[in-house]
């Protein structure tokens, strides 16, 4: 009798010991996973066009050449944007020389004046204004003049180039095809029921679907805040359409991956917690 009571005593604390174990895991798995969702490696194939028409001033490589990364494969030119720049620039200018004017002007006044004791003149003025304006105008116009030299962001190869120097491309039209040597950025999908907060930056651990033995930790590039369509090869239903957040992120070069794999993005390493559902 003492030797079965010592048994159940045994299987009863056997129990309560799984029971813990299971319950720790089952909490520990919903603290830890708190971002998850699917994605797919990009294509290494990189079309190379531009938002307007651009001229081809030169091209520095031929089809089935191998390049580096930072290499100046392109020099385009947009006339009109050219243009812009030399207008607005002129404007501020102009704008600068009449509150430098103004101003000197105030100053002086405000020296005569003191002695009465009358304040300094503050806040923001009309001219202020449409400097500023200009200001945020004209740096804009440079960036997107600095988008005309086209820089490889890791090494390639050249598969297509389908204009000649001199000519005028379209907008969104290929200037350009290229192929990244390994990949280098994952497109992945929240759910739009999924209220999960992603910014630039944030780190998020990839994992293949296929071998877990796969696996990176990536930094955000950007969150989508528009809803796009999730591509067939994530969507369970493919007859139901799903919607969902574009998430584009970068993962490390010498990274294991294959071009169009399916992964598993999550905002931690995924281990046997993955595998209790």
């Amino acid at each position: 009798m003492a030797f079965e009571k010592i048994e159940n005593k045994r299987l009863f604390f056997s129990w309560i010991g799984a029971l813990v174990i299971v319950t720790a895991l089952l909490i520990l798995k919903g603290a830890n996973i708190s971002v998850q969702f699917t994605g797919i490696i990009e294509p290494g194939e990189i079309i190379i066009n531009r938002d307007r028409a651009v001229i081809i001033r030169k091209i520095n490589a031929i089809p089935g050449q191998k390049v580096g990364k930072e290499f100046h494969l392109l020099e385009l030119e947009n006339p009109d944007l050219n243009f812009k720049i030399n207008q607005v620039t002129l404007e501020l200018e102009k704008l600068l020389q009449e509150y430098r004017l103004n101003n000197n002007m105030r100053v002086s006044s405000e020296i005569i004046e003191k002695g009465a004791g009358k304040p300094s003149s503050g806040g923001y003025s009309l001219i202020d204004i449409k400097i500023g304006a200009l200001t945020r105008e004209l740096d804009f116009l440079k960036k997107e003049k600095e988008r005309m030299k086209v820089i490889t962001e890791s090494p390639c190869t050249i598969v297509a180039v389908n204009y000649k120097a001199g000519e005028t491309a379209a907008p969104y039209t290929a200037i350009m095809t290229i192929i990244n040597e390994a990949p280098a950025m994952v497109k992945g999908y929240v759910l739009e029921n999924l209220n999960y907060r992603l910014s630039a930056g944030d780190g998020l651990f990839v994992q293949s679907l296929y071998n877990s033995g796969r696996s990176v930790t990536g930094t955000v590039l950007s969150s989508g805040i528009k809803l796009v369509m999730i591509p067939d090869r994530l969507n369970p239903n493919p007859m139901v359409k799903l919607w969902g957040r574009e998430v584009v992120i970068a993962i490390p070069p010498g990274n294991p991956f294959m071009f169009d794999e399916k992964v598993l993005i999550s905002s931690h390493s995924l281990g046997i917690l993955n595998f209790i559902r």
